[in-house]
């Protein structure tokens, strides 16, 4: 809900998207052309802090994730030693 899908990666590596969204009820897309966003941040500054904030939060709970799943890796590769499982 109140959630935007902005394909910002694909926009700053001039890369094809690569993920697909379904939409659980209505919602709205507007296709801005690359041009057209460069413009927009030229004029409006506060854009292009928002689509660093957005990146940055993103990058954020990559890092979260990523610190979890390697502590529980972690945990396993220790249980695995313990009980003499890995070669």
């Amino acid at each position: 809900p109140d959630d935007m899908f902005m394909g910002e990666m694909a926009f700053l590596l001039s890369n094809r998207r690569s993920a697909t969204v379904i939409a659980k009820g209505a919602a709205v897309l507007i296709k801005i052309s690359k041009q057209d966003f460069v413009n927009l941040i030229r004029e409006n500054p506060h854009y292009g802090i928002f689509l660093a904030r957005l990146l940055a939060q993103r990058l954020a709970r990559l890092n979260a994730r990523t610190a979890r799943l390697n502590t529980e890796y972690l945990k396993l590769h220790a249980i695995c030693e313990e009980h003499e499982l890995l070669p």
